[in-house]
């Protein structure tokens, strides 16, 4: 029983380690959200040619990494293709990419194509889907980390591609968390929508807690263990993850 509580103890202790050293943003994300430990962002655009993400990564570590990245195709229409670029924001922006034709199996990681990022500061990952004109809905898979630990971290992308005639109005979103850190309680405010649902989380996936709010909703945290949670609050398709650290 020792032994698997310090194995228990350890694994948290890593991912605790693993989030805390990489904070993962999305341009044009209007939530400011730092989709590390594995958070998703969903975005809805109409067919074209091609959609672009860029994904801003950050070392967080206090040392210079050497990060690759690493795309898993989780879910893809048929007619979608998919490619990436990987570099520093200085590439304007080109980096390191490969076109669709290199991408066909379900895990592709550009071995040997890591880029230097220094402490503090971030590299850019740039997620491309080419729709043509089929819509649809694809998932996306995109790690990073170095050629020992290639799956430090990640973030889910889901696009949602409506036909180009099509204009669909999509509800605004917005989530805040305080304080953070917290002690006793958290407050949750949910806006844009009527009411959402709420899912906490801790590192390891398992969920603490399932609940809504309509406007704002205080959460007792005072009998949580210390360390990071991750709360995702969803509504009509649209999922906001926030993280927040409980330090008693």
């Amino acid at each position: 029983m020792k032994k698997l509580i310090l194995s228990v103890v350890a694994i948290v202790g890593l991912s605790l380690s693993a989030s805390s050293q990489i904070e993962i943003y999305v341009d044009g994300d209007a939530t400011s959200t730092d989709y590390a430990g594995g958070g998703t962002y969903t975005y809805y655009a109409n067919a074209a040619a091609d959609n672009e993400k860029k994904i801003r990564i950050y070392n967080q570590s206090g040392t210079t990494e050497m990060w690759l990245i690493s795309r898993r195709r989780i879910a893809q229409p048929a007619n979608w293709q998919d490619y990436l670029c990987w570099g520093h924001e200085s590439d304007q922006f080109g980096g390191i990419c490969i076109g669709a034709q290199g991408m066909d199996m379900e895990l592709y990681q550009m071995n040997s194509n890591a880029v230097t990022v220094a402490d503090g500061e971030h590299g850019v990952l740039a997620a491309h889907c080419e729709t043509s004109s089929d819509a649809g809905t694809a998932t996306y898979r995109y790690y990073v980390g170095t050629d020992q630990d290639p799956f430090q971290d990640s973030i889910d992308v889901v696009a949602i591609i409506t036909p180009a005639s099509v204009i669909e109005q999509q509800p605004e979103l917005t989530v805040g968390v305080q304080p953070n850190p917290a002690t006793d309680n958290i407050t949750i405010t949910a806006g844009g929508v009527n009411s959402a649902s709420v899912q906490i989380v801790d590192v390891l996936g398992n969920i603490i807690l399932n609940t809504t709010v309509s406007g704002t909703k205080s959460i007792n945290v005072a009998e949580y263990r210390n360390g990071i949670y991750f709360v995702n609050v969803s509504a009509q398709g649209t999922r906001v993850s926030r993280k927040v650290i409980v330090r008693h």
